[in-house]
């Protein structure tokens, strides 16, 4: 009778332990797919980060990091300030280089407003009505007005006092674009269309003005580059 009942206790114990095993192997295996999946995300990151690492790229914290810091660089002290007259002369030749270029843009929305010589070499409808007086059909006028309105604010005294390096920067690689989009409008005239507008010519004039006393500021009062690298 004993061994009867230790038979059923024994078989009920087997079969609680069945249903136990039975009942936990879904859950093992779910946490088993979790931790699976958890491996193959992290190694899929550290791939990703190898493959940025290995084209050269950084994560885009450190990007925004670098150009922030690269806006907050400031000029050494013992920088000397740029003379008055050179802060005045810029914004005063930028001014005019914007008040032409206004007048410019009003002669492309009223071609009747052109006060200028038909005949002869200077023509300036010819020049400014011509294929080589757009680009990609926007009339070159307007980009010189766009130009200039950058610069009023770029060569301002206010602007020219500031202790940003990349101001300075931003100054002389304006005026290097502009002179050579100036060289390559001057071609265009000479070469290609035959005339010259005398309104052109004294927008390149002074842009040429400008690259001369921009370049000859960076070159003798101290690069900006070698600025930056004696700050560091």
């Amino acid at each position: 009778m004993a061994s009867q009942r230790q038979a059923r206790t024994g078989g009920a114990a087997a079969g609680l332990k069945t249903t136990t095993i039975k009942t936990g192997s879904p859950a093992a295996r779910s946490k088993g797919g979790k931790a699976a999946a958890a491996k193959a995300q992290a190694k899929a990151a550290r791939d990703a980060r190898a493959r940025t690492e290995a084209a050269g790229g950084e994560p885009a914290a450190a990007r925004a990091s670098r150009w922030q810091r690269m806006l907050q660089q400031k000029v050494p002290e013992d920088l000397p300030a740029p003379g008055r007259w050179l802060q005045w002369t810029t914004w005063l030749l930028s001014v005019a280089g914007l008040g032409v270029s206004i007048y410019l843009t009003i002669v492309e929305l009223a071609p009747a407003a052109l006060i200028c010589s038909s005949t002869g070499i200077v023509n300036c409808a010819n020049v400014l009505h011509s294929a080589e007086g757009h680009i990609v059909g926007i009339p070159v006028a307007y980009f010189g007005l766009a130009f200039y309105v950058y610069l009023v604010l770029l060569n301002s005294p206010w602007a020219w006092q500031r202790k940003e390096l990349f101001i300075q920067r931003l100054r002389l690689a304006s005026i290097i674009v502009g002179i050579c989009f100036v060289l390559y409008l001057v071609y265009a005239e000479l070469i290609e269309i035959g005339n010259i507008c005398i309104w052109c010519t004294s927008v390149h004039v002074v842009t040429f003005a400008l690259f001369v006393l921009i370049v000859f500021d960076a070159a003798f009062r101290r690069p900006p580059i070698a600025a930056a690298t004696q700050s560091r």
